[in-house]
């Protein structure tokens, strides 16, 4: 009978690349193929210790786990394995110490030729887009929201304001000091959304409520926005579906994407208001989801 090997691997994206490496030893279908960092898990060890030991031990490479891609089976000639991939963050530099080359392949143009047989299926994963959700907790997820925030909200709305008025807004909306007082004020819950272990976006809700001109049952989504490599992947349908409904929110009726967006994920328009901000004027939809 076929040893069954249980195995892990790290999924180390950044800046959109996926890091690769590959050795020249080991069974015929694995040698000179790119693969992930990772190995077999030894006895009395979880998955995550086996992949921090590992990238220790092939590389000096510290890692963050930021979450578990998935898990599939695999049988090699000689053997079975179950691997399991971690998505991970880098913590520090490296060095090749069992491997013959290392690349950082940008995650758009990844291909399963070339990669170790197991290792493929899940390259296929990453390239298509693994989408996890974070909730900010501490004081550095909230400033690292603070710098996202206006970073993703000026490049999510240059279609629909002057460079001059996003900068504002964005600056208004996304200052740490805001962003802790609505925390407390309104009950605000800030997620960041993460694409192959990368902060890609955020979202952001609070009790219906607690906002004045919205009110009632259901939560008040006051905040959605994805990076440009996060568009295009159904993400914000995803997020519908975990968000308590009914859900509310306020859209710009000069943002004609966005409304869009939201009516094709099921919203109607419910009512219309006026909204002074950072001295500009804004005619706003409100617009639900039941």
């Amino acid at each position: 009978m076929k040893p069954y090997l249980n195995v892990v691997g790290a999924a180390i994206v950044e800046n959109g690349r996926l890091f690769a490496v590959r050795r020249n030893y080991g069974v015929d279908e694995v040698v000179h193929k790119f693969e992930f960092v990772g190995g077999k898990i030894n006895e009395g060890e979880t998955g995550r210790e086996a992949i921090v030991r590992e990238c220790g031990e092939e590389l000096d490479m510290k890692v963050e786990i930021t979450d578990e891609a998935a898990t599939l089976e695999y049988e090699y000639p000689e053997f079975y394995i179950s691997l399991t991939v971690f998505l991970c963050r880098r913590l520090s530099d490296f060095v090749l110490k069992e491997h013959e080359e290392q690349l950082w392949i940008p995650v758009e143009e990844l291909s399963e030729d070339g990669w170790a047989p197991a290792d493929a299926e899940m390259v296929s994963l990453i390239k298509k887009g693994v989408v996890t959700y974070k909730e900010v907790r501490s004081v550095q997820d909230l400033e690292t929201l603070s710098e996202i925030g206006k970073e993703v909200y000026v490049d999510a709305l240059r279609d629909v304001y002057t460079e001059e008025k996003r900068k504002a807004l964005a600056e208004r909306f996304f200052s740490y000091e805001r962003l802790s007082d609505t925390a407390d004020r309104y009950d605000f819950r800030y997620n960041f959304i993460l694409l192959n272990g990368e902060i890609a976006g955020f979202y952001s809700y609070c009790p219906a409520e607690k906002m004045e001109g919205i009110g009632g049952p259901g939560v008040f989504l006051s905040h959605l926005f994805l990076s440009r490599p996060a568009r295009g992947k159904g993400i914000a349908s995803r997020i519908m579906k975990i968000i308590p409904r009914p859900v509310k929110i306020v859209v710009d009726n000069e943002n004609s994407n966005a409304v869009s967006l939201f009516k094709h994920l099921g919203f109607k328009v419910t009512k219309c208001f006026d909204l002074e901000l950072c001295e500009y004027k804004t005619n706003d939809f409100v617009m639900e989801l039941e």
